[in-house]
């Protein structure tokens, strides 16, 4: 497997303060976007989403 450079990760947190039953429960959602740009060619490609799981 090869690593390569890479920029333009993207990630959003949402942050959730109830249950979904409505009690108190503190909790932050993370989504990231399984696109990269390589810095070798800019072309986008999709993360290895393995190192991420």
């Amino acid at each position: 497997m090869a690593h390569l450079g890479t920029r333009g990760a993207n990630a959003a947190a949402f942050d959730h303060w109830e249950s979904r039953a409505g009690d108190p429960q503190l909790h932050t959602h993370m989504v990231i976007a399984n696109r990269v740009q390589r810095i070798t060619d800019g072309a986008w490609v999709t993360l290895d989403s393995r190192t991420l799981y």
